[in-house]
């Protein structure tokens, strides 16, 4: 199972060098796409990125976020607009993992940001497995360390 872990501070004094993450923070106009197996974990991603002030999507393994993300692609063709900016991806899921999602996505001309979040992956056996460049964040993570990963995507 998945694991994740918020750490919230007791005290009112605030730390050297850490961050305030604001919650109810303005609306950024990006949608994130959160694909994890974990039905607890999903629900607790999607709060802390609509908190940050992201539109989120889900789905709770691969195949069904390649789905989801068809029926937004065919429904712009009608005429819609949303779109996914970023997706974040649990790297071990049943029916279809993480790195073979975005090696289906990358076959069909889709390129998305992808953030790849596991409790037993590495940075190293996910490079051996996607090609490109590999954001990944190690379970358990903070909320803030989460947003930040997500803005960095976002921006890049």
């Amino acid at each position: 199972g998945s694991q994740l872990n918020l750490i919230l501070p007791r005290a009112h004094k605030r730390e050297q060098g850490t961050r305030t993450l604001h919650f109810g923070a303005k609306r950024t106009g990006r949608t994130v796409l959160v694909v994890d197996d974990d039905t607890l974990l999903r629900q607790m991603l999607v709060r802390v990125l609509t908190r940050g002030g992201y539109r989120v999507l889900e789905a709770s393994d691969g195949i069904d976020a390649l789905a989801l993300l068809e029926r937004i692609k065919r429904d712009a063709r009608d005429g819609a607009t949303e779109r996914v900016d970023v997706l974040i991806t649990d790297v071990y899921m049943p029916n279809m993992n993480g790195p073979d999602l975005v090696g289906t996505l990358a076959r069909d001309h889709l390129s998305l940001p992808t953030l790849f979040i596991s409790a037993y992956a590495s940075v190293d056996s996910l490079q051996r497995q996607v090609s490109g460049q590999v954001a990944f964040l190690p379970k358990p993570f903070k909320a803030d360390q989460l947003i930040a990963r997500i803005a960095d995507l976002v921006a890049a």
